[in-house]
């Protein structure tokens, strides 16, 4: 069951210079999809639009069901469709971050809650998501299986203008 689908979403904070151009994505419930990209390239602000915290001036977000802002724990609790993640092991070491994923990972699946989140650490995305979308410049330049990622491409895709 679908959980989110973004179509043709553009977004700019100042009204010149665009953020998103024409993004196109979507969740089934219980998958897992990473987005990755550099500084900038509009994965937290895809976040805000997808939780309501931002609107998009062309382009529709459809969910099924809770824009939550609250800690994971919280809303795992209340059973949502999706959770939104900004990073959210960013902070921790690599060990106490693994645990955090896998455990988030795991509730999610076991309760088929999908789990849209921004990464910058292809190991962890290789391990604990499904697929990867890639930002860059305000689109999604590369989709693809997450477990089998090729880390150079990756980097290729982040790189090449």
């Amino acid at each position: 069951m679908r959980v989110l689908e973004v179509r043709d979403l553009h977004f700019s904070y100042d009204g010149s210079k665009p953020v998103l151009r024409g993004v196109n994505l979507a969740l089934e419930r219980g998958e897992a999809l990473a987005l990755m990209g550099t500084s900038g390239s509009g994965k937290t602000t895809l976040l805000k639009i997808v939780a309501g915290l931002l609107y998009p001036y062309e382009g529709v977000v459809k969910l099924s069901s809770e824009r939550q802002r609250v800690a994971v724990a919280r809303a795992l609790m209340q059973s949502p469709a999706i959770l939104l993640a900004d990073e959210f092991v960013a902070d921790l070491d690599v060990a106490n971050a693994i645990d955090v994923m896998k455990l988030t990972i795991d509730v999610c699946k076991r309760s088929d809650i999908a789990v849209l989140m921004t990464m910058h650490d292809a190991f962890l995305v290789n391990r604990f998501a499904d697929r990867v979308a890639v930002l860059k410049e305000g689109r999604i330049a590369a989709e693809m299986d997450a477990k089998t990622v090729d880390v150079d491409r990756l980097e290729a895709v982040l790189r090449n203008p």
